[in-house]
């Protein structure tokens, strides 16, 4: 039986930096859809993975409402056994879809916050937060990232 498992980062430059070999290896028994913004400097185009294009914009945006709302479609239609998030947008949709079939997991890449002050960095922090409560598991680059972010 083929399993699906999704990915979701806004960043097409993310996915072609870090994670080119899902884009160039067949994977046994599992359909690989990747969900990122659409971007014509940076094309992603593979033969093994399904390339499906949502907006997503890197700040908050109203955008982001059609975003969780055609991430929730392809979630009810394709039952992911993994939902697998990397960038901030991406871990935001991701754990806004969380009740939806699928495990949600989140790897954590860096925090956007680490260089803001006041409200904004609060409000940030309160998101990873969330997403740290509401993922079904949570990882991140490094040891000293996962102190940083306890």
């Amino acid at each position: 039986m083929t399993k699906n498992i999704f990915i979701i980062a806004n960043s097409p430059l993310f996915i072609k930096q870090h994670l080119r070999s899902l884009l160039i290896h067949k994977t046994k028994n599992t359909n690989l859809f990747i969900f990122t913004e659409k971007n014509r400097k940076f094309k992603i185009e593979s033969n093994y993975a399904n390339i499906v294009f949502i907006p997503m914009k890197r700040n908050p945006s109203f955008i982001d409402i059609l975003s969780i709302l055609y991430y929730s479609y392809f979630r009810l239609k394709y039952r992911p056994i993994l939902s697998i998030s990397f960038t901030p947008k991406g871990s935001l949709v991701n754990i806004s879809t969380c009740w939806l079939p699928g495990n949600s997991i989140h790897y954590f890449t860096g925090q956007r916050w680490a260089t803001f002050k006041g409200f904004k960095k609060t409000f940030f922090k309160f998101i990873d937060f969330l997403i740290i409560k509401l993922s079904s598991s949570c990882y991140s680059d490094s040891f000293s990232q996962s102190e940083y972010i306890s």
